[in-house]
């Protein structure tokens, strides 16, 4: 039992990562023959995968037609973003300010960001260990929970639009403000600045999937 059960979080592992960077793109149909003869597993862990993916809103089911990708959409953003900058504030209100070694370790990871345009995976990664590591001090393990299962909505969008169209000059500088809000023992000004750059995020990500017809219920 232990083995399966390691077993259905790897196969979700891997099936969460591919619908996140696109591999298996928003919308399309999930062949479970397929994908458990291209994974080397049996159609159950599988299944017991892509009910777990369902249950996190990345794919949904139809009776009689099997399981498929969420479709990417407009009215998602506006539903995700506010509740994680909203979480985001409050996590961060929780933690505290950190101390000087860990504020300087998210100054690097941030210069890192800057130093990674053009490179939408690196900069992918590195912007949500800046976001994790900012919060990691937060004692509530449930906020931290409902954190990092919304992360898991918004990460298609955020990799998808960092890979045709993010700005990370503005998200650098956004980044640092915090940091320097931080710095001086602001903790409620640099609270108020993550939660506007969470929110600063939906109007550049809905633009990007009106550019790609995807600004409807889906793509």
């Amino acid at each position: 039992m232990i083995q399966r059960h390691t077993l259905r979080r790897q196969v979700c592992e891997i099936l969460r990562d591919r619908i996140v960077s696109g591999c298996i793109p928003a919308s399309s149909p999930i062949s479970e023959p397929r994908l458990a003869s291209a994974l080397g597993v049996s159609r159950t862990p599988l299944r017991e995968a892509l009910i777990q993916l369902e249950g996190e809103g990345l794919v949904h089911s139809d009776v009689g037609r099997g399981f498929h990708v969420g479709p990417l959409s407009a009215a998602e953003v506006h539903e995700i973003y506010p509740i994680l900058s909203t979480l985001h504030g409050l996590a961060l209100r929780l933690a505290g300010i950190p101390p000087k070694e860990p504020l300087a370790a998210l100054g690097e990871v941030n210069a890192r960001i800057k130093a990674s345009r053009g490179h939408a995976l690196r900069l992918f990664d590195l912007d949500r260990l800046w976001h994790t590591d900012l919060v990691s001090a937060c004692a509530n393990r449930r906020l931290l929970a409902m954190i990092d299962e919304f992360n898991g909505l918004a990460r298609r969008y955020d990799f998808a639009y960092w890979k045709e169209a993010g700005d990370v000059v503005v998200s650098y500088e956004q980044h640092r403000a915090i940091l320097e809000a931080l710095s001086c023992g602001r903790l409620a000004t640099a609270a108020r600045l993550l939660e506007q750059h969470w929110m600063w995020g939906v109007d550049p990500v809905v633009r990007w999937l009106e550019t790609r017809g995807a600004a409807g219920g889906g793509s």
